[in-house]
């Protein structure tokens, strides 16, 4: 249900957004050929970026906590078995990074584009960080939107985003699952 739920939220409404500003989807939301040594580097940028955010998410639930006001934490799904896993990596990696990508980095961004790519990357940012909704999440979401906004910009691709993005949500799972796995016995 999360997959159908997050395709619908996302795409229609901001081909609508595309469509509502009277441009061509083709012209906002760039899938530009560049070299595969940029792409990777730019994903491996994002990964660097994507650790740092983390490390400043955890010292933020950490210094809440010690102060007494651990923020919530949503649970996910926990997935027992490598078919589950498979599901779960395409529910929270593969149509996330897609759905999300196209529509921050996508559409935002590039509708935000003529006004200066700073302020693209950055309003694309806030809105991608708002928009997981939980302090825990927040400022390593705005983290990740500036170097996910930052690929997109260097490459006019949206490619090095989406594979940073799904690296990093499928790591996050796969490595919950191992976690959990080595426990059991």
């Amino acid at each position: 249900s999360y997959v159908l739920f997050s395709i619908l939220m996302f795409v229609p409404f901001f081909v609508l957004c595309v469509l509502a500003n009277r441009r061509r989807l083709s012209d906002v939301v760039c899938f530009d050929k560049h070299s595969k040594k940029l792409g990777f580097a730019l994903v491996l940028m994002c990964l660097g970026f994507f650790l740092v955010g983390n490390i400043f998410s955890n010292l933020i639930y950490n210094l809440l906590d010690w102060v007494g006001h651990p923020p919530y934490q949503p649970q996910s799904f926990q997935p027992d078995t490598p078919f589950e896993l498979a599901a779960v990596l395409l529910s929270s990696a593969c149509i996330p990074a897609l759905t999300e990508e196209f529509a921050f980095r996508g559409v935002i961004l590039g509708l935000l584009r003529p006004y200066g790519n700073r302020l693209a990357i950055v309003a694309s940012a806030i809105l991608f960080a708002l928009m997981h909704g939980n302090f825990v999440q927040i400022p390593f979401a705005f983290v990740c939107g500036i170097a996910l906004g930052y690929a997109t910009v260097r490459s006019n691709s949206l490619w090095p985003a989406v594979i940073a993005h799904f690296i990093n949500n499928a790591m996050s799972n796969v490595l919950d699952y191992l976690v959990r796995f080595m426990s059991q016995d």
